[in-house]
């Protein structure tokens, strides 16, 4: 059975090589499209569709988000369902000050959103 660092890692890795329309279109298939906006931090739901469709390349701070709340994603679902794992990225977190992990991701606090999910479930 994989460690939880063994799956961090992996995660990352993944995150990294994937294609970003590709991880649009995952987190779009599991988080929805109002959500990755919100990740992004892009106001228009409709620039997401268009990354998902390769219509169009997020600038290079949106990409930074995506991939990481797709590592994120990862390491949630490797123990998770989808509707805890959404419920995640939306709700208020106690390892990030009550923040949402969506709106940590969308300010910059990529250390922070993966740690707590690495910490999730862990006590």
């Amino acid at each position: 059975m994989a460690t939880h660092a063994t799956r961090a890692t992996d995660a990352h890795e993944r995150a990294t090589r994937t294609p970003i329309a590709q991880v649009a279109r995952e987190l779009e298939a599991e988080l929805g499209q109002a959500l990755v906006a919100v990740i992004a931090g892009v106001s228009d739901r409709k620039t997401v569709a268009r990354w998902v469709r390769a219509e169009r390349r997020p600038r290079r701070e949106a990409e930074a988000r995506l991939r990481c709340a797709h590592q994120v994603w990862q390491i949630l679902r490797a123990e998770e369902d989808a509707a805890t794992t959404r419920s995640w990225f939306a709700g208020m977190n106690p390892h990030l000050d009550d923040e949402a992990p969506a709106r940590a991701i969308q300010r910059g606090d990529f250390r922070g959103a993966i740690g707590a999910a690495r910490g999730f479930g862990l006590g």
